[in-house]
């Protein structure tokens, strides 16, 4: 393995540790099942935790955010807690 090479796969690594830290960690915190009103089919929504914010999301949005999506992408809203 020349110089070259050696450069090649550290730059390589590099790169793909800083796509690995930018993917935010999602944490489910509940899931609901629910049968649709209009349709009549199962559904699923969950609350999730994301960078410290609590978000309701449904089947969409989580398989978004379990791909590395941001809420800020998703235009999500933080839940607001009560007091």
């Amino acid at each position: 393995m020349n110089a070259l090479t050696r450069t090649g796969l550290d730059l390589t690594e590099a790169l793909s540790a800083i796509a690995q830290q930018q993917k935010p960690r999602v944490h489910v915190c509940a899931r609901r099942f629910f049968t649709n009103d209009l349709t009549g089919k199962p559904d699923r929504s969950y609350t999730v935790l994301v960078e410290g914010e609590t978000y309701e999301v449904d089947e969409a949005d989580y398989r978004r955010l379990m791909e590395g999506w941001s809420p800020e992408d998703l235009d999500l809203m933080p839940v607001e807690e009560d007091a």
